[in-house]
């Protein structure tokens, strides 16, 4: 089994979300499977017309929303990103696209969705 070199940690994250790719940008649903500060993985549902919008070192644009509790509180995020194309991975029916984005604000909602995940196995921990 492989290595992971990445430089940053991803967690496992399942939430729905749209990219635009290829000419005109068509909108495609897809999941995203984990995130970190600087990456996202998204799968997308195989079929040929979707398999020849993405390429590795393109850009892609995704939109998300997630609602999450963060301490006692539910916070609501809208995400719309540019990220560039690492890799692809090809299975029997799904896309698997790993991503890099360079982003401040994206990098922030990582960390507080990270803690929101911490704070919600911690507060199940029964004493």
């Amino acid at each position: 089994m492989g290595t992971d070199n990445r430089s940053y940690k991803r967690f496992e994250i399942h939430i729905p979300a749209l990219v635009y790719a290829g000419n005109g940008y068509k909108e495609i649903e897809c999941d995203i499977k984990d995130i970190s500060e600087h990456g996202i993985a998204f799968e997308i549902t195989l079929d040929k017309a979707n398999k020849e919008k993405f390429n590795v070192g393109d850009s892609i644009e995704f939109q998300l929303v997630d609602s999450f509790m963060f301490g006692r509180k539910t916070e609501t995020a809208l995400i719309c990103k540019t990220c560039m194309i690492r890799h692809i991975t090809e299975t029997e029916r799904s896309l698997f696209i790993g991503c890099f984005l360079e982003d401040p604000e994206f990098a922030h909602y990582v960390k507080h969705r990270e803690v929101s995940e911490l704070y919600i196995r911690l507060s199940n921990i029964k004493h």
